[in-house]
């Protein structure tokens, strides 16, 4: 997935990119303007963050680890009113495709960032607003 998204970094200028967490970059990622580190978020600073961002991404792999836990980032999304793609794991697939853009390939990633102009935060917001008022 890096190829992609330094590409679409490359096609979309004006578009952020913030990895969180520690995570393995490597290559033009680690040099390129519009990317920026967060290797540690106090997790009270998590949703600020992530609240002025207009998508969350969570390629997870099938993992024991991502299965036990997986669905803490769609609830992450939810709460920042932020839409999230994500790889088409267990846990994604019970939320559902209408709460989150579930994505098998990069290309798919790529795919749903280059449309995210398309997405209406207020809206985003309300509907993950009311999925965690009916189910949590």
């Amino acid at each position: 997935m890096n190829h992609e998204l330094v590409d679409c970094l490359k096609q979309n200028e004006n578009l952020r990119l913030i990895l969180m967490g520690p995570l393995t970059v490597e290559g033009e990622l680690l040099t390129m303007p519009n990317v920026f580190f967060r290797p540690h978020v106090d997790y009270w600073d998590l949703f600020k963050l992530m609240s002025s961002s207009a998508l969350a991404i969570a390629p997870l792999e099938m993992s024991m680890f991502n299965d036990c836990k997986s669905n803490v980032k769609f609830l992450e999304a939810c709460v920042a009113g932020t839409y999230l793609l994500a790889t088409p794991i267990p846990d994604m697939k019970r939320v559902g495709d209408s709460d989150i853009c579930l994505c098998e390939t990069a290309e798919d990633f790529r795919s749903a960032i280059e449309k995210r102009h398309e997405l209406k935060q207020d809206e985003i917001s309300e509907r993950n607003y009311a999925y965690l008022k009916k189910n949590c």
